[in-house]
This record gives structure tokens, C-alpha cells and sequence, in this order.
């Protein structure tokens, strides 16, 4: 059953949208989101979910499955090379709930090895058993390459692969038929060559004699924070007219709101990034704004004797997917919309 129209949550980046999938709830909800800690004077990258949030693995757990996360698989073009030629490298943070075993692995190939050679073993153990992993090569692929070179469309076909791979193991084992698969997006991509400067968003403040604290940039958005939460409306204002923002508002109408995370939120239109100095002679891909190809993800659920075959094009939203694996394996989500 595929969902060929998901949209993704904001901000568009991986850290926040994998909490998402994972959560079934904005980034308010969650607070995976980077900030700048004003008190200690500095960025804060971890992207942490918040402690008291039940995720998918945590609940399964609890319902008696068998989790395991490779959590970050991930399969880069070898740099400059437009050719299907890919090093594998960076499984890092594998996990097996249950007794806490954590090991580094350094490939794809330790996913498909475990599926091999460990899953036979904890399906006899435990009966129930939940595999899940990231395939990051087009997102690492398209930073350095673009989402028109052939290297990113490589990348795909890579991860395609993967998967086939992953599939025919389990017909191999005589469980495709037993196995209920899920596959999810993060984000979209654009293609990015311009520079966006946070000097001319202070200067938009600065000519509405609109006082603020600090503007910190990530990629595709920046967080402006303000010494008053009435100006909040007045500085998106005044920043929505500086020629390359998009859009910029309140941080709660993009259910961003988290402690310690700014007021407004500035998305930039596409084509521009904070995390380039001068003009690119060529496009590279980037993510994290607001725009409908950043936020154009998809679903699919493969569920023997529970769902047919189908495909569902209207929008659903991206803290579904969570609600609904959890209703088709039977199972009571703690929120949301399946």
C-alpha cells in the first residue's frame, strides 16, 4: 500500500523528521530540533528527542517484540565520481533492545549479515522481531553532486538494491510472507547555488528599529530570537522582505516551538543555503526549509493478509506513519491520526 503524498514536518531535516516517523509527533512534541543556547553562548546540534517521549522501538518493546536499529547506515559516493561506484562506510549506533548490545558494524553488509545470520535465531527465541535501518546514500550523495547528476539517480538505484536484497534474504528464509515491511522518507531535496547571508536578515530588523538577541542559521532555516515575544509578528514582517526568505513566522505555526529555541523562524526559497560564502559554480543538494519538494515525502506498507495492494495520493501528513504501523500490526498508538 503506498502513499505516494506525505508531507514531511518542519524543519526538513533528518534529525527532526526521523523523530517524527519514529514518535508520531511534530518537533513541539518531540524537540528534535538544533537551537542556540543563549545562556551558554553556543549551538546545541544533538537533536535529542526528549527523555518521557515513547518512540517505535521503546513501544514494540513493550508489546514483546525483539528491536533492533542500525540506526544510521549510510552509503556515500566516492567523492567526484559520477559513476555507480560506492563505498560503503558508518553503520554506527546499532542497538539491540532487550540487553542493551550495542556494537559498531561498518556497512550495509552488517545489516544483511545480521538478517542472515542473527535473525533465524531471535525469531526462534522470541517469535516477534522488529528490523529497522536508515539507507542515507542519496541525501550524503546529492551534497556533493546535485540531484540532477547521474551520481544522485546511482544513489537511488543503490538503495533499491539494498533493499532487494533485504527482501530476497527473507524469501530465501521463507519469511516474506510472515514479514511486514514498512519504508519511509525523510525529506525531499533542492538544488542550491546561492548564498544567504544572516547580515541582511539583522539589517530587516535593524531598519524596523525591531530589536533582537541573535539569528542562528541551519542550512535552510535560521531561528531569530527576540527580547519580547510581542514582536514576533512585527519581526516576520519585517523579515519576509528580504528577497530570498520564503517564509518566516512564529515558531508555533511551524510546530517547532521547544524550550531555548527562538522566536521566528526564517525559511529560505529555494535555490539559497546559509552554508554557502559565495556563489556555486554548480548546484549542490540541501534540505531544511519549507518548500513543497523538501516537504514531498511517501509511505509504503507491505502487510501480508492485513492490507491489499494499492496507492493513496492525497495529502497525509508525516507523524502518521508511526499511528498507522502501530494500528496495522494491531497495536494501540499513544497518539495521533492513522
Amino acid at each position: 500500500l503506498f502513499f505516494s503524498n506525505v508531507r514531511a514536518v518542519l524543519p526538513t531535516i533528518s534529525p527532526t523528521t526521523k523523530a517524527s516517523l519514529r514518535t508520531g509527533l511534530y518537533a513541539d512534541g518531540h524537540w528534535a530540533v538544533p537551537f542556540f543556547d543563549l545562556e551558554r553562548g553556543r549551538r546545541d546540534e544533538t537533536c535529542k528527542v526528549k527523555s518521557d517521549v515513547p518512540s517505535l522501538h521503546s513501544i514494540l518493546a513493550a508489546h514483546g517484540f525483539w528491536t533492533v536499529d542500525f540506526d544510521f547506515c549510510t552509503v556515500v559516493m566516492m567523492r567526484g565520481q559520477s559513476s555507480p561506484l560506492f563505498r560503503a562506510h558508518e553503520a554506527y549506533n546499532y542497538k539491540e533492545v532487550g540487553k542493551g548490545f550495542e556494537a559498531g558494524s561498518q556497512s550495509f553488509d552488517a545489516v544483511l549479515r545480521w538478517v542472515r545470520e542473527e535473525l533465524p535465531a531471535r525469531l526462534k527465541d522470541y517469535g516477534k522481531v522488529v528490523l529497522s535501518f536508515e539507507l542515507a546514500s542519496p541525501d550524503n550523495t546529492s551534497g556533493v553532486n546535485g540531484s540532477c547528476d547521474p551520481a544522485y539517480r546511482f544513489a537511488i538505484t543503490f538503495v533499491d538494491t539494498c533493499m532487494g536484497l533485504i527482501i530476497e534474504e527473507l524469501e530465501r528464509q521463507g519469511l516474506w510472507g510472515e514479514t511486514f515491511f514498512s519504508w519511509s522518507v525523510d525529506h525531499g531535496i533542492v538544488d542550491v547555488r546561492h548564498p544567504a547571508f544572516v547580515s541582511e536578515l539583522e539589517g530587516a530588523l535593524k531598519r524596523r528599529g525591531i530589536p533582537f538577541l541573535r539569528i542562528e542559521p541551519f542550512l535552510r532555516f535560521a531561528l531569530v530570537y527576540l527580547p519580547s515575544e510581542a514582536l514576533k509578528e512585527e519581526a516576520a514582517e519585517a523579515l519576509r522582505e528580504v528577497e530570498w526568505v520564503s517564509e518566516a513566522g512564529p515558531v508555533e505555526r511551524y510546530r517547532m516551538r521547544r524550550p531555548k529555541g527562538g522566536e521566528v523562524v526564517v525559511f529560505l526559497k529555494e535555490g539559497y543555503n546559509f552554508g554557502i560564502k559565495s556563489e556555486l559554480p554548480r548546484p549542490v543538494g540541501a534540505h531544511g526549509g519549507c518548500t513543497e519538494v523538501e516537504r514531498h515525502t511517501a509511505f509504503l506498507f507491505h502487510c501480508p493478509g492485513l492490507v491489499g495492494p494499492g496507492r493513496v495520493d492525497q495529502v497525509v501528513e508525516q507523524v502518521s506513519f508511526l499511528p498507522t504501523f502501530l494500528n496495522l500490526l494491531g497495536l494501540s498508538p499513544p497518539g495521533g491520526t492513522s
